[in-house]
Order: C-alpha cells, then sequence, then structure tokens
C-alpha cells in the first residue's frame, strides 16, 4: 500500500491540487452560500491547493542541483511549513464564522483565540526553521532532511485541532449534521495523517489528508445548504398550505353565512345546500374527478341557490303554491346567482351551478335553453345532486321520497331533465349504498312501535305500520278511552295496507308518492270496512263470561292478543280478550303487494303495545282460502312453462346453456300491480353446478332488465351496456304496452368469454357486453323478473 502511495504520490497531489482549485472557483461564483461563509471557505480551498501545489514542487526538485532546483526546494518546503499553521488558522476563521458571525453563540470562545495565536506562532517558526535548519536542512546533493527540532512542527497541526475538537463537541448542537461531520472529518483525518507520518518517512500523508478532507468540506457545505434550501421550501410549502387553508376556512365561514341566508328563506330547505354539495362531490369522486376539481363542484353546489337572497320570501315560502307569475320570478334567481358571483374572479367555477343548474338536458330548461353537452358539465351534476335532495326532503305536503320512487323518477328523466351518465351514478348510489341519504344526517327513521299512543280525533295519530309475512306474530297491547265528553265515541282499529315506506298516508300527494293502497280497517268492537281488499271474512265468537260478570263487546280497559300472518295472498288475524275472538280472513288484491297492519282510534288509549314471533309458519292450507288465486299463466305454453313473478324474482324459468346464437322469444305481460318502470322481465346469465338460478356454487355475471338496466358482481364479470331509445315513445307508452303485454326476442352472441345479448322492445334498444372473468364454460341464461307474466317461450 506505502509503496503504491509513494509511487502516485504527485498524481494525487496535482489532482487533488486541482479539486481545490476548482471548488474555490465555484465557491466564488455561488450565491446559495453566505458571503462570509463563503470567504472561509475559499481561503481553505486555495491554501489546501498551494499547500500541495508546492508539497509536489519540494519533491519534484529535491536532488536537483541546478540553481532553479536549489531555489525551488527551499521556496518550497518553507510554505509547505508555513501553509501547514496557515489552514489550521484558515479552519479556526471558518469555525469563528459557523459560531460567531452567523450568531449561534454571543461570546467570542476563548479557545478560538488560542487556536488563532497557535497558528500564528506556527507560521512565524515557519519562517524562522527556513532560516535556522530547525525542522529540516538540505545536503549537498539537495536532499531534504529532517532537523532536530522536527518534531515541534507538529505540535501545533495535533494540538491545535484537539482545542478545536473540544470546542466543536460543546456546540454539537448547533451544527448541521453535515456540517459537523465535515467538522469532524477536517480534524481527526489529518491527526491520524500524522500519526502515521511520524513512521512514513518520504510520504506527506497530513498536507494530502488535509487538503482531501478541505474538499470534503466544500461537498458537505453544499449538502448542508441544500438540506436547508430543502428544509425552508418545505417550510415554505407548510406556510402556503396553512395560509391557504386559513384561506379555504375563511371562504368556508362566508359561504356557511351565504349557506344560512339561503336556507333560511324557507324550513323545509334547511340544509339543503349544504347537502347537494356533499352528493355533487360524491358524484364527481365516483366519476374519477381529481381533489382540486372535486372541490371545485363541491362550492358550485354549495352556492348554487345564492340567488335565492334577491328573491322575496313571501314568494320563497309558498312552495309549490306559488303562481305562474310568482314561478317566474323565481326562475329570475339564476341570473341573480350569476350576477352575485361573477365579481369573485378568482374562482369562476363558483357561477356555473349558480347560472345553469336549472338547465335541461333535453334543451327545455332555463335561463339560457342550453342543451346537452352545452351545459358545463359541474352544473349537471349539481342539477342531479339538488334533485335527489329535494325528493329525500320532506315538504309542507309529504314526507322524504322513498327510493323506489327517487330511483323511478331519475330513470324517467334519464335523457331528459337529467344527464343520464350522472343518473345513472346516483341510481348506482342508491342500489349500492341503503344508508345514502345518512351523508346529509338525515337518517332514515325506522318503523319502531313504541309502548304507548293517544288517539283523539279519528286517524289524527296512527302507529307505523308492522308488516305481516308467512311468519307469524303476536302483538299484544291494552286499550281504554281518554279523558272525553260524555256520549263521545270510543274505538280502537287496525288498518291494514300497504306503502312504501310502511305508514298510512292522507293526503293525496302522499298517496301517490308511497303508491299507498288501504285494504280495510277493523274496529275492535268486532265492526269492519273492506276497501281495496278483495275479500274480507270476520266471524266473532263469544266467550262464555265468569259467574256474576256482564258481558260488553268493548269494555273500558281491556287486554287483547293479536296473532297474524300470511301465505301468498291471504292474511290471516286473530283479536282476542277474555269476551271474544275475532277470526278475520283479507284476500288481498294479488301476490304482489305487502300487507302492513297499524293501530289508530278515536278518544282512545292503548299501552303495553308489544310484537313477539310465535315461531309458528303459515303455508299450504293454514289460511282458508276465500277467493281464489289470481293468476295470469293460462296461456299458450311453449318449450318452457310459462312463469308468474308475483315479486322481484320470486319466480325463474329453468337454465338454458348459452350458446352462440341463442334465442329465446316469449311474452310478457306486467301485473295489473305492477307500477314502477323496471317491474318488467330480466335476463339473468350465470353459472351453477345443477343448471338453476341460485343453485349448487351459483355465481351471476349479468342481470339485465329490459327497461335498460344492467349489473353484474364485479368479482367475476364486467359488463357494459349500450342503450339507444328509437322511436321510443316515452316510459308512459312503455309501461302500457307492458300492461297490455308485448312479444320480446332475445339474441345471444358468444365468444369465449365474451357474450353479447341483444334485445329491442317497445323502443328501447340493448347491446349489453358481458365479460366472464373466473374463467368458468358452462354458462346459463334464464328469464325472471319483477311484477311480470312471462308465457309462450320459445328457445331457438
Amino acid at each position: 500500500m506505502m509503496e503504491f502511495l509513494s509511487a502516485h504520490q504527485l498524481n494525487f497531489m496535482q489532482a487533488l491540487s486541482g479539486v481545490c482549485g476548482v471548488s474555490a472557483f465555484l465557491l466564488l461564483i455561488t450565491k446559495a452560500i453566505t458571503p462570509k461563509r463563503r470567504r472561509a471557505l475559499i481561503l481553505m480551498e486555495l491554501t489546501a491547493m498551494f499547500l500541495l501545489i508546492f508539497d509536489r514542487l519540494a519533491y519534484i526538485y529535491a536532488g536537483d542541483t541546478s540553481r532553479t532546483g536549489y531555489v525551488m526546494v527551499r521556496v518550497s518546503n518553507f510554505i509547505v511549513f508555513f501553509l501547514t499553521s496557515e489552514i489550521v488558522f484558515a479552519f479556526n476563521n471558518y469555525l469563528k464564522v459557523l459560531l460567531w458571525s452567523e450568531k449561534k453563540v454571543l461570546v467570542y470562545p476563548t479557545r478560538i483565540k488560542i487556536v488563532d495565536i497557535m497558528a500564528i506562532v506556527g507560521m512565524v517558526m515557519a519562517v524562522i526553521a527556513a532560516f535556522t535548519g530547525l525542522y529540516y536542512y538540505f545536503d549537498e546533493a539537495n536532499h531534504y532532511h529532517r532537523g532536530p527540532f522536527f518534531l515541534v512542527c507538529y505540535i501545533i497541526p495535533v494540538v491545535a485541532p484537539i482545542i478545536q475538537l473540544a470546542l466543536i463537541l460543546q456546540y454539537r448542537k448547533l451544527f448541521s449534521k453535515w456540517i459537523f461531520a465535515s467538522l469532524m472529518l477536517f480534524l481527526l483525518g489529518p491527526i491520524i495523517a500524522s500519526v502515521v507520518q511520524l513512521f512514513a518517512y518520504g510520504l506527506s500523508l497530513t498536507n494530502v489528508t488535509m487538503v482531501l478532507v478541505a474538499v470534503f468540506m466544500y461537498v458537505f457545505a453544499y449538502l448542508d445548504i441544500n438540506e436547508a434550501i430543502e428544509k425552508a421550501h418545505a417550510n415554505e410549502i407548510e406556510e402556503l398550505l396553512a395560509s391557504q387553508e386559513n384561506a379555504k376556512e375563511l371562504f368556508d365561514r362566508t359561504t356557511s353565512a351565504f349557506m344560512a341566508a339561503i336556507d333560511a328563506k324557507n324550513e323545509y330547505t334547511r340544509g339543503h345546500s349544504k347537502r347537494v354539495a356533499e352528493y355533487a362531490r360524491r358524484i364527481a369522486v365516483m366519476c374519477g374527478k381529481n381533489d382540486e376539481e372535486c372541490e371545485e363542484i363541491y362550492y358550485s353546489a354549495l352556492l348554487h341557490d345564492v340567488g335565492k337572497l334577491g328573491l322575496p320570501d313571501s314568494v320563497l315560502e309558498k312552495g309549490e303554491e306559488m303562481t305562474e307569475a310568482e314561478h317566474e320570478l323565481v326562475k329570475q334567481k339564476t341570473i341573480i346567482g350569476d350576477q352575485i358571483l361573477s365579481d369573485i374572479a378568482d374562482f369562476p367555477y363558483l357561477r356555473e351551478a349558480a347560472h345553469y343548474s336549472h338547465e335541461r338536458y333535453d334543451g327545455t330548461g332555463y335561463p339560457d335553453g342550453l342543451k346537452g353537452e352545452e351545459i358545463p358539465e359541474s352544473a349537471r351534476i349539481v342539477a342531479i345532486a339538488s334533485a335527489y335532495d329535494t325528493m329525500t326532503t320532506a315538504n309542507s305536503k309529504r314526507d322524504p321520497m322513498p327510493d323506489q320512487v327517487i330511483r323511478e323518477k331519475f330513470i324517467r328523466e334519464s335523457g331528459k331533465k337529467f344527464d343520464p351518465r350522472f343518473a345513472g351514478l346516483i341510481i348506482r348510489m342508491i342500489d349500492e349504498d341503503s344508508n345514502f341519504q345518512i351523508i346529509s344526517g338525515k337518517k332514515p327513521e325506522k318503523l319502531v312501535l313504541k309502548d304507548e299512543y293517544f288517539f283523539d280525533e279519528y286517524k289524527k295519530n296512527i302507529t307505523p305500520g308492522v308488516v305481516i309475512t308467512h311468519n307469524v306474530e303476536q302483538i299484544s297491547l291494552r286499550t281504554r278511552p281518554t279523558e272525553r265528553k260524555d256520549g263521545e265515541f270510543f274505538e280502537t282499529s287496525l288498518i291494514l295496507f300497504d306503502s312504501y315506506d310502511g305508514r298510512v298516508h292522507e293526503n293525496s300527494e302522499s298517496i301517490a308518492t308511497f303508491r299507498y293502497m288501504e285494504y280495510g280497517e277493523i274496529w275492535l268492537s268486532g265492526n269492519y270496512v273492506c276497501t281495496s281488499a278483495r275479500k274480507m271474512d270476520v266471524n266473532i265468537t263469544e266467550k262464555e263470561p265468569e259467574e256474576g260478570e256482564h258481558v260488553h263487546l268493548l269494555r273500558r280497559d281491556d287486554q287483547y292478543t293479536i296473532t297474524l300472518g300470511r301465505y301468498r295472498d291471504h292474511l290471516k288475524i286473530k283479536i282476542e280478550n277474555d269476551l271474544k275472538i275475532m277470526d278475520i280472513v283479507v284476500a288481498l288484491p294479488d301476490n304482489s303487494r305487502w300487507a302492513y297492519v297499524a293501530f289508530s282510534g278515536e278518544h282512545a288509549h292503548i299501552d303495553g303495545l308489544k310484537v313477539s314471533k310465535t315461531g309458528d309458519i303459515y303455508g299450504e292450507g293454514d289460511i282458508p282460502r276465500i277467493a281464489n288465486e289470481i293468476d295470469f299463466t293460462d296461456r299458450m305454453e311453449s318449450d318452457l312453462p310459462n312463469i308468474q313473478i308475483d315479486t322481484t324474482r320470486s319466480a325463474a324459468t329453468k337454465g338454458i346453456p348459452l350458446t352462440d346464437g341463442l334465442r329465446i322469444a316469449f311474452h310478457t305481460m306486467s301485473l295489473p300491480s305492477a307500477n314502477l318502470i323496471w317491474h318488467c322481465p330480466y335476463i339473468v346469465i350465470y353459472h351453477s353446478d345443477d343448471g338453476k338460478v341460485g343453485g349448487h356454487n351459483s355465481r351471476e355475471y349479468a342481470l339485465i332488465k329490459l327497461n335498460g338496466e344492467s349489473t353484474g358482481i364485479e368479482e367475476f364479470s364486467e359488463n357494459s351496456m349500450n342503450l339507444e331509445q328509437n322511436d321510443f315513445k316515452g316510459w308512459e307508452e312503455w309501461e302500457k304496452l307492458n300492461k297490455r303485454g308485448m312479444e320480446c326476442l332475445v339474441t345471444f352472441r358468444r365468444r369465449g368469454n365474451r357474450i353479447i345479448s341483444i334485445t329491442k322492445n317497445a323502443g328501447i334498444e340493448i347491446e349489453n357486453l358481458t365479460v366472464i372473468k373466473d374463467g368458468q364454460t358452462d354458462i346459463y341464461v334464464a328469464l325472471t323478473g319483477d311484477q311480470c307474466v312471462l308465457t309462450d317461450i320459445r328457445v331457438m
């Protein structure tokens, strides 16, 4: 190793001196380092460069007996010994800049002064040694030799760094990691090299090491400044983000103030703007918008009704009771809102929803009559979100609409009032998230019976409904009259009905919205009325009274037990107290409708209301039939048996192996109870071990509804539908055709795992692509649906 260093020492010196020169030049032109620190580093680099240059020249001219050699050997060695102390002085100066000049310490450290004095003494001694031979001398052949006090010259390069080391360790926490590493390297490197130098005559290890670590000090200085810049940049970004957050908070407070002022215009619209903004952001996320775009849509939605601030409260409070002139006045809110927000030049997107959210996709909206993609995208999203919140919020005439009605409205208005893409997204959200309304803080109220109810006026107060199913339930209660005037009627009744929300409805708008149908009413006294039920059979059996007890059909304070259950289209209800038994059988209009029972009365008080399961299940023969079952399958039957589908997918055809070119033709007719546009036939593509829908190891790949909807389990398949409405005459005509009955044809194309299903019915053309992802090859197709009957099914 030593031989290698000795052989290439001069080359190393030349290279390192060049590096020092370049480093000094780069420091001279850099602006990233403070001037004082830059000057200190330049001094060190130049000192190191000249130290190596003259040390190298001393080796080159050693033994050269010419006049030039004589001069150069002596000058070079003098400068080497002089600069050895000078570099200690330069390093001390660098420490002064780091600690004192850059205000890291306020008191000038004494040890700094001591090292300065030692360095100056070292330089003076170098001058004396040049004339006295104290450190070195030259023989007649002009060769360098160590003098009698040679070791004295190492005192300063060794002791001074030790003092500096103690100082650096004391102020360790004031230095960055890179600066600390460079200082330690500069101090420890030469000390170690000096020790080795004592035993390695002929090598300039100390000087080379000093120069090498001087180069590293330049590198580490740059690393330090880069880290400082990065930290400053990070702090800048943090401050900028904090500033932005503060600005956003201020903006939020401002918009919230606007929002509160807007929503206060009508008690039924409180919270509307906030909820619309949340829905709009959720739709934007589903569209794949980035965070910034989602925020823009959120705030645009938050202020979409700001134009209401310019309208009279007296008009807005009227709600749906406005005159035509007042409706025209309300339309001006889009212009007013645009004017209010147009002055916020930095956020031009805010005005889009305020101005355009009442445009319709078919071009019949206001204020500008824009159509389709001409309407800004944010306004199309806000229009959907606003409509959804309006439907899910109660107003003066109705409770929040049920999901079924909301869903149908969006399907009906898709492509007319709403952008089909966004209408499809909100339908998907309704289907996938039964608690979608929770984001607005309006969790749907559950149907829960309380223990006690008071009924004053007839039907003024009605309990929520209890659903009647084939699982037999028992309701126990106690009834007695409330305080009333003499001669006032006292009675408790059971109301049998169906509605989407399981509640009794009285006004015409709610009846239509919730598809309310009342089957009949039964009073505990034994009276009853049959309304929409096909038939009601009531039998009363009086019990024998105990000795001394008078018999009354309804006493002042009575305990009742009511047992009720269902099988298909018949209900069985048994009402019993200790005086009588009422056996009631009700024939419902059909098997498709639900049945609920609710309690009401007049001047009555019921308590101890409790519902419990008996554990019994009604089946065939458990309820006497008082009316024939309605069956629409008595038509021509072909390759597959006819099926009647009373409720969603309650029946299905047997599976048909799905092959390329398969065609299925059939006749469909909606049941009389059908009242939603998806009450129609469905095509289900699936696999099961036994070929049956829902069979063993069943996997469903596609469910295609003939009204133009398609779903599938994404884990097993991918579905994409191309839907066109050619010669489509509207959903009303679609429903009429389904009620009357129509012929349908479904064609399948299959290539491996790709299946295309094609059908055209009443102007709706469907081409659905299903890609099977699980590798299954045995694929089946079957027909099912909701509230429809399928007959004359032909497989071709």
